[in-house]
């Protein structure tokens, strides 16, 4: 399953030699130590891909196996944030009630960085409920009030319970729909998780990305500009954030968490026209379609558009509106000089 998931993202290409057919059989089966055989697909891995490979590996034993072997450098990573919620956790039993009004530490990740952070969490908690013997309520509670984790088109799936988690990401983005936290596959997204979602300009990506891996030798994580950051994901949150005049992600998450227990419906919130399903924010309904490539152009996100061998300027300017129809777009949700506003804001 995992090979055949791998194949259709393109990390994975079959050898040659099997004719197409990575099907295993007596030509791919091998004596293991034990003298037990061992079943082997041939297939051609595209070296800029080894750190997808291992990071899925990775996913796969710590939800199977809970183990906690790291690399000198993922030890590093994981220690560093260790420290941070150490410290973040301890403000929190000094000043439960934050009289101080300190801010909360912040953990923010994107596609496969989402992993270590999620190992640095999990391994923080079970060294308190384990080894210090602290109820996994208690330290889920300290969890909650010291730490919000935010993550950009994340491809993990092993978010423990505690923390307060936002997952950002494209509904055509076939990393995390295929192997991330979503609101369709939450089980490992952590509890009361928010999840954003939206749709990309970039429709005709996988179509492109189909056309040109076999010739070429390129990162299958760029194989979707849904997953990117720079040209995206970070635009969609920038636009939630603007339009309801949020300034922190605490508050983003308490606002997309708020339930009132007077507001009874009925009728069903997808039938409105402004999407409720966020608690207290307020989401337009033509967002993706019309704001989301606006703001991408206004905070020059073009410019960070992943392109393959062939593409030409036009291809990819036509993913985008141009500047007339960016700056209607911008005024009639934000007032005039919206567009130099947010320029300036982002890109200066």
């Amino acid at each position: 399953e995992t090979v055949g998931v791998l194949e259709s993202m393109g990390v994975l290409l079959y050898d040659g030699d099997t004719n197409g057919d990575c099907d295993n059989d007596s030509s791919n089966a091998i004596i293991g130590d034990n003298n037990t055989d061992v079943s082997t697909v041939r297939c051609m891995l595209n070296s800029c891909d080894l750190a997808v490979v291992e990071n899925i590996i990775h996913c796969n034993e710590k939800q199977i196996q809970h183990t906690d072997q790291t690399t000198g450098q993922e030890q590093q990573q994981q220690n560093t944030i260790i420290k941070m919620i150490d410290v973040a956790v301890d403000s929190v039993r000094k000043d439960p009630l934050n009289k101080s009004n300190e801010p909360h530490l912040v953990l923010i990740a994107h596609s496969i960085s989402a992993s270590a952070v999620a190992a640095a969490i999990s391994a923080w908690k079970q060294h308190q409920t384990q080894q210090k013997q602290q109820p996994v309520r208690r330290v889920e509670d300290l969890l909650h009030q010291a730490l919000t984790v935010v993550t950009f088109g994340n491809v993990c799936q092993s978010f423990c319970d505690g923390p307060a988690y936002i997952h950002i990401s494209m509904y055509d983005d076939p990393w995390t729909v295929t192997l991330g936290s979503n609101s369709n596959n939450d089980a490992g997204g952590g509890r009361d998780a928010v999840y954003f979602h939206a749709c990309s300009p970039y429709e005709y990506d996988q179509v492109r990305w189909e056309s040109v891996q076999q010739a070429t030798a390129i990162c299958s994580l760029e194989s979707h500009n849904a997953h990117n950051l720079n040209a995206c994901t970070i635009q969609y949150l920038c636009l939630l954030m603007r339009i309801n005049g949020i300034q922190s992600f605490r508050a983003l998450y308490d606002a997309a968490s708020f339930v009132d227990p007077t507001f009874i419906l009925d009728i069903n919130p997808k039938h409105f026209a402004v999407s409720c399903n966020h608690g207290d924010l307020v989401v337009p309904p033509k967002l993706d379609y019309e704001l989301l490539p606006a703001m991408i152009r206004a905070t020059r996100g073009d410019k960070w558009i992943w392109k393959f061998n062939g593409d030409h300027d036009d291809e990819v300017e036509s993913l985008l509106p141009d500047e007339i129809e960016t700056r209607s777009h911008l005024e009639e949700s934000f007032g005039y000089n919206a567009l130099e506003d947010i320029y300036a804001t982002c890109c200066r």
